[in-house]
Parts: structure tokens; sequence; C-alpha cells
């Protein structure tokens, strides 16, 4: 069951902070890191500039109002960034424990292997719908995708304006850049990381952030 709150999930408030604001913060600490689009729903784009004319900020950080399609507000959000940046990292807001080292590892990998992609290894057995029966799928070789996606800038700019010319659009960078011919390296991340999205999802995130380590 999804979430469903007065509040947008990712301004809903865990250990006093939105959820958004945590993995910034995240953000804005990393030495690898410099510079954040901060892209917003249109409905919240007005109160979060007043909001942001109250941070100081230790690097530039730009707000950007979303598109309609997760791979739009991406897009939109990669626009406004310094085209001299040599990698580029994406990470969703409501994924708010994102550890120092996980940036870290994301980065170097796209840095030396040219693409990179937070990941865990599944829990469950995986099914996959044949027909009328399930197959089932080897679970030591499937892993979850997770944020942060990391790439080369020229190569994740020139694919997201393919994909826009083409009118095609993709649940992540990851299968993006795939489509492209473009590999990305897995790596290996925390179940912490989760994505905030259901009611349990927010619970669990009340108590990790008690004693979670950003700085890990």
């Amino acid at each position: 069951m999804r979430m469903k709150a007065a509040t947008r999930k990712t301004n809903i408030r865990i250990g006093g902070k939105p959820i958004f604001e945590w993995s910034l913060l995240s953000l804005l600490k990393s030495p690898l890191i410099g510079e954040v689009a901060l892209v917003l729903h249109a409905d919240d784009y007005r109160a979060r500039l007043t909001w942001a004319a109250r941070q100081k900020f230790r690097k530039p950080v730009t707000l950007v109002q979303g598109g309609v399609q997760r791979q739009d507000s991406v897009a939109k959000g990669l626009s406004v960034l310094n085209p001299a940046w040599d990698i580029l990292l994406i990470h969703d807001a409501a994924r708010p424990f994102l550890k120092q080292s996980l940036i870290r590892d994301c980065v170097h990998t796209a840095k030396s292997r040219g693409g990179a992609i937070a990941a865990v290894p599944v829990k469950d057995s995986i099914k996959l719908v044949d027909g009328p029966h399930l197959k089932s799928l080897p679970r030591e070789r499937l892993l979850a995708a997770q944020t942060p996606q990391a790439y080369p800038a020229g190569s994740l700019l020139r694919a997201h304006a393919s994909a826009q010319k083409q009118k095609r659009y993709f649940t992540d960078e990851a299968s993006l850049l795939e489509a492209r011919g473009h590999a990305s390296l897995p790596v290996m991340a925390y179940y912490e990381n989760f994505k905030i999205t259901t009611p349990e999802d927010l619970h669990n995130a009340r108590i990790v952030i008690k004693t979670f380590n950003f700085n890990g």
C-alpha cells in the first residue's frame, strides 16, 4: 500500500528534518560533489524558494520544477548544472539514508568503469510470469536497483537527449543508458538505502534515523 498523506512524502519530517533534506545534506558534505540541482514538485517550488533563501549552503544549489515523469524531472535538473562536470550523479530524494562512502564508490566507479548503480542483493525468491505459469529466476544473480546512479556527463546527457527526441521513457538512468549499449557496474550498497514509499517504510525510516551513520 502506497502512502496517502496530506504532505508530499519527501516533505514529511523524520529526525527533525524533511526526508529530502537528509540526502541533500549528504551530497553537499561530499568533497566529490560540486553542485546540486534539487528537483521539486511544482506545488512545492515557491515555498522551497523561500526556504532555500534562508539556508547557508556550502555549495551551489539550484531549485528546479520537476516534469511530468521522473525522466523529465531528471533532464530538467541536468539542464541547470555546469556543463564542465565530468561525472553526474542522480539520487532519489525519497532515499534519505545516503552515506558518504556510497557517494564516493559510485563516483569513483563511474570515473573508472563508465557507469555505476547502487544495488543490493534481492531477499525474496523472484518469479517471472511466463504465460499461465511462473518461472523461477536465480536469486543469486539478481540485484535490486537503488540510487545513486552515476555516469560520465557526456554519455548521460546524450542518452537523455536521444530519449527525449524519440519520446522513449525509462524507469531509471541505468535502463536509459543500457538502451544505448552503455553498461553499468553495480556498487554494493546497503538495505537502509530504501526508498520511502509506504507507511511501513516511513515507520522504519523513523527508527533507522535514530542510529544511522551518514559518515560511514
